[in-house]
C-alpha cells in the first residue's frame, strides 16, 4: 500500500515539466 504511493508521488514529481512546475510550485 505505502509502495503504491509513494510510486505514485514519485512519478507525479518527476513527471511536471520544469518550466510549468516553477510556475504552478516553487521546488528546491
Amino acid at each position: 500500500m505505502l509502495e503504491s504511493v509513494v510510486q505514485m508521488i514519485w512519478d507525479n514529481a518527476l513527471n511536471f515539466p520544469s518550466s510549468d512546475d516553477q510556475e504552478n510550485k516553487i521546488a528546491p
